[in-house]
């Protein structure tokens, strides 16, 4: 029979409460491989950002798509007045006057254009055009067209007034910075 105090068995018996280094060293690896999962849980999948990631006020109109924020991303009176600066840039054709070099009102047709630019870093979302000056503006001058072109507004206006008055084309143009 063997001698109880010489047994070199370093094992614990079934029914003992210690923990072996083995025991321990296995549960350290599961918690820490459990948590390493949650923790990429929460991370991003590759080429992807999370709303978590970001800190507030960091995203630059850079960093987005072409297109990536349309209207209808966009909620109801989200855009306020305040957030949006409008330029707005006018021009004014060559004075009209005495166009046909008369002294009645005999009939004569000039067309005349007119371009307000918009400055660079800004563009065009508008405008317009009217007959300004002194004589009669209201009669027998007549806007032809009123369009986009480039990077600023375009109109075209008829005289048909004959010596009456000097009158000007003015164009403006709605210029978003």
């Amino acid at each position: 029979m063997r001698n109880k105090s010489h047994d070199t068995d370093a094992r614990p018996s079934r029914g003992s409460s210690r923990a072996t280094v083995a025991l321990v060293i296995a549960l350290l690896a599961l918690v820490a491989s459990t948590t390493g999962v949650a923790y990429a849980a929460e991370k991003a999948a590759k080429n992807s950002v999370v709303s978590k990631s970001i800190k507030n006020g960091q995203v630059k109109n850079k960093d987005l798509g072409a297109n990536a924020v349309t209207s209808d991303k966009i909620a109801d009176g989200a855009v306020k007045a305040s957030d949006v600066n409008i330029v707005t840039v006018q021009t004014t054709s060559a004075v009209l006057g005495d166009v046909d070099g008369s002294t009645n009102d005999g009939p004569n047709t000039d067309i005349i254009e007119a371009i307000a630019q918009c400055p660079a870093g800004t563009k065009v979302i508008g405008g317009g055009a009217e007959w300004v000056g002194t004589g009669d503006t209201n009669d027998n001058t007549y806007l032809h067209s009123s369009t986009v072109s480039g990077n600023g507004w375009k109109a075209k206006g008829i005289n048909d007034m004959g010596a009456q008055g000097n009158v000007q084309l003015q164009v403006t143009a709605l210029c978003l910075s």
